[in-house]
């Protein structure tokens, strides 16, 4: 193995008393948005500035995480408390619940356009919300932990499943297709069941292909449009 990079920190390291919620960038890589116990903080990535505090929670078992800022930099979406929230436009300090799934939210997603919201939660269902209204468009069949992702062009909506992806329009909410391994090729034995699922899935930047990685650390590219695999790597 050869290494590649070191990437090393451009700014003096400040260590923060928090309950780290997780980690989002702006689109343009100027701001860093970083989730603490009951607040956002939105800084500057160069100097670490605080741009903007957003208080997140009131309760302190409120544990606010999974924070992402839509790319055009108006809103910002996350999880309080098990429940999804979404803020108005910058400086205002306000959030508006989304209300649907049963269960506790995993994760916030949004589209390229940033006209619409994904999230995911423990009832295995994905919710579609449009962001100017708060309003729930769809609501999509799941399974436990799957990734979610947009098409570069914010008109479909990948969600892993098992043994493979399902895309769905964004539009109606109706499947398109289900790109899928074959099971019958995938080791079934309880002990290395873990292996088969799938970990994540990426769109190429034209949206046409697709690459999928396993447990077992496979990577395949899928042709979208027939649903051909192209290309397997192993190992």
């Amino acid at each position: 193995a050869r290494e590649v990079a070191t990437l090393a920190s451009t700014v003096a390291p400040k260590t923060y008393q928090s309950g780290f919620g997780g980690l989002a960038w702006s689109a343009d890589g100027q701001r860093l948005v970083v989730a603490d116990t009951q607040e956002i903080n939105i800084r500057d990535a160069d100097t670490q500035e605080a741009l903007f505090t957003f208080l997140a929670g009131s309760d302190f078992n409120a544990f606010v995480h999974s924070p992402s800022l839509s790319r055009d930099g108006l809103r910002l979406a996350f999880v309080s408390s098990g429940l999804a929230k979404l803020s108005g436009p910058p400086g205002t300090d306000s959030a508006r619940v989304l209300r649907g799934h049963q269960n506790a939210v995993l994760n916030t997603v949004f589209s390229p356009d940033s006209r619409v919201l994904a999230t995911t939660g423990y009832d295995s269902t994905i919710r579609i919300w449009d962001v100017p209204t708060g309003r729930e468009l769809h609501h999509l069949p799941g399974r436990s932990f799957p990734r979610i992702f947009f098409r570069p062009d914010s008109q479909v909506l990948a969600v892993t499943t098992t043994y493979g992806v399902k895309l769905f329009d964004v539009g109606s909410g109706k499947e398109l297709t289900h790109i899928e391994h074959d099971s019958n090729a995938i080791v079934k034995d309880s002990r290395f069941i873990m292996t088969s699922y799938i970990l994540d899935a990426v769109f190429s930047p034209d949206g046409q292909r697709l690459a999928t990685i396993f447990g077992d650390r496979t990577i395949s590219i899928w042709n979208i449009p027939s649903r051909a695999e192209l290309r397997v790597t192993t190992g």
